[in-house]
């Protein structure tokens, strides 16, 4: 059960309205047939219970009727424990998707109940084939190969990445692109660059606010109302989920560097460093932030490291940037090395950046380092990380 997930309004309107409001499928049937229909909903719960407790006072229970009442009952104790759980527990209501196995029951209800009820009245078995023939209209009128209601907002990453891989521009300074994103994008867009080898393409992590030092955006049409229009230029609006793909109207002029520094493994044994099966940690950078560089809000960590592998498939290693303060730590953000790797046994440039947070300050420690947390073997001959600031 998704505890963080629900409705704190009523049964009704959390549970029963979205559950058949889903159903719809976003069609845009008539008001009045809507409520005709969660109507009905209330008519063949009750209808059901009316007939299973008029035959057990008059001594008419089978075991042919078990399996209906059971089904009642299962029905019932379902939804009576989430209105006691949410008054006595505070647990919210179920909604959208943790609420369809009362479909599923509901439907069981229905035919099994209809198919007792005809066995003295045979017209009323024609509620099951208008019930049938509606569903199967439905059907038709919702069905798609674009998208699944509960996950639409998704439904033309895909074609984003594709467009973008078209027309994008890579900054010198950076090796690959950085496109900022809402919290909804950020698993599908990371999967695509996963299975498509958009080593171009920096690894998306969500954020709470929007930074023009991203090179693009692609943003759902609440998150783009809260940008100013001014300061993007919006490249395409897809059809399906209006999200956008956009980018900054306005790049910064000046670029400096604020620190850049190098390790090399020239000591080491055929001078590389070899991060063998029991190193969880490899050597990598720890940086305490000055005035100097935490005076400039605007500012990207760009981390460059040459590697090879004998095992490309089951890599787990990942390259790991934190900041923290006498607090905690405050930004965590990884990238995986395999996502780059295209070859095995072959040296390969992997590039990562990140957007310094704008609550940085003096004092605060960085760390830039690979992390081997499932034990596995990376050689690594070098290591570059830059501190790059824009005004």
């Amino acid at each position: 059960m998704h505890y963080f997930f629900g409705g704190n309004k009523s049964f009704w309107r959390d549970t029963v309205s979205t559950i058949i409001d889903r159903s719809f499928y976003e069609i845009g049937y008539n008001h009045w047939f809507q409520w005709i229909v969660k109507g009905f909903v209330v008519l063949v719960l009750l209808s059901a219970g009316g007939y299973l407790v008029l035959q057990f006072f008059k001594k008419q229970v089978s075991t042919n009727k078990l399996f209906l009442s059971s089904l009642f009952l299962i029905a019932g104790i379902s939804i009576v424990s989430t209105i006691i759980q949410h008054h006595f527990l505070g647990t919210l209501y179920l909604m959208d998707r943790t609420v369809l196995f009362l479909l599923v029951l509901f439907n069981l209800l229905l035919v099994f109940f209809i198919n007792e009820i005809s066995k003295t009245r045979k017209l009323v078995a024609w509620i099951t084939h208008l019930f049938a023939v509606s569903v199967i209209i439905h059907f038709v009128l919702s069905f798609n190969f674009k998208y699944v209601l509960e996950w639409k907002l998704n439904a033309d990453t895909k074609e984003m990445l594709t467009d973008l891989e078209k027309i994008k521009e890579i900054p010198k300074e950076k090796n690959n692109v950085s496109v900022g994103i809402p919290l909804m994008f950020e698993t599908d867009i990371n999967y695509y660059r996963d299975i498509k080898n958009l080593s171009w393409l920096n690894t998306v992590s969500r954020s709470t606010y929007t930074t023009m030092l991203h090179d693009y955006f692609y943003l759902a049409q609440k998150d783009l109302a809260k940008l100013n229009p001014d300061s993007i230029e919006i490249i395409k609006t897809y059809p399906i989920t209006k999200n956008v793909l956009a980018k900054p109207k306005y790049r910064f002029r000046n670029i400096s560097a604020g620190f850049d520094k190098e390790l090399y493994f020239e000591k080491e044994p055929v001078q590389r460093f070899y991060i063998e099966s029991h190193i969880e940690y490899s050597p990598g950078f720890t940086y305490i932030i000055n005035d100097s560089i935490a005076s400039i809000k605007n500012a990207v960590l760009i981390f460059k490291t040459k590697v090879m592998t004998y095992a490309i498939k089951n890599s787990n290693l990942s390259i790991v940037v934190s900041l923290q303060n006498a607090d905690g730590c405050y930004l965590w953000q990884n990238a995986y090395i395999r996502d780059y790797i295209k070859e095995e046994n072959v040296w390969t440039d992997v590039y990562f950046s990140c957007i310094v947070p704008p609550e940085v300050k003096a004092g605060d420690e960085l760390k830039v380092y690979i992390w081997n947390q499932n034990k596995q073997e990376l050689f690594v001959k070098s290591m570059n990380l830059k501190w790059l600031q824009y005004q």
